[in-house]
C-alpha cells in the first residue's frame, strides 16, 4: 500500500512537473511587466482609444496553444499629458472642459482619462 502511495505521488509530481515546463515566464523590461506564458508571445503594435478620444499607443503579446489563446494588452498613457496641452490649445471659446485655471480641466483634462483607464478597458473587455 505504501509503495503504490509512493508511486502515485511520484507520478503526480512528474505530471505536475511536465506541465510546468510548458509554460515560461515573459519579463517586458520596456513594458514593466512580467506574466507566464505557454511559449514566446508574439507581440504586435497597436493604436488605442481612450475614453475621451485620445490616441495612445500600446503592444499586444499573444500566445495560441491549440484552441488556447493568451494574450496582455499594455498601452503606454506617457504621450497623454502633452496631448491634453495640445487639445487645450485648440478649445473653442466658452466650452467649459476648457477653463485655463480649473486645475484638472483645460490642459489637466486629461488626468480624468489616466484616473480612469483600468476601469474603461474593464469596459471595453466586457
Amino acid at each position: 500500500m505504501r509503495a503504490a502511495a509512493i508511486l502515485t505521488a511520484l507520478v503526480l509530481s512528474l505530471a505536475a512537473t511536465a506541465h510546468a515546463q510548458e509554460w515560461d515566464e515573459f519579463v517586458s523590461k520596456d513594458d514593466g511587466f512580467k506574466v507566464d506564458f505557454p511559449g514566446q508571445p508574439k507581440v504586435s503594435d497597436i493604436t488605442w482609444k481612450s475614453q475621451l478620444d485620445y490616441i495612445l499607443p500600446g503592444k499586444v503579446y499573444s500566445v495560441e496553444k491549440g484552441k488556447e489563446r493568451y494574450s496582455v494588452t499594455v498601452v503606454d498613457y506617457r504621450p497623454i499629458e502633452q496631448q491634453g496641452i495640445e487639445r487645450a490649445k485648440t478649445c473653442e471659446e466658452g466650452n467649459q472642459q476648457c477653463r485655463q485655471n480649473a486645475g484638472i480641466m483645460g490642459p489637466g483634462y486629461w488626468k480624468h482619462v489616466e484616473r480612469g483607464a483600468v476601469i474603461y478597458a474593464t469596459f471595453k473587455l466586457l
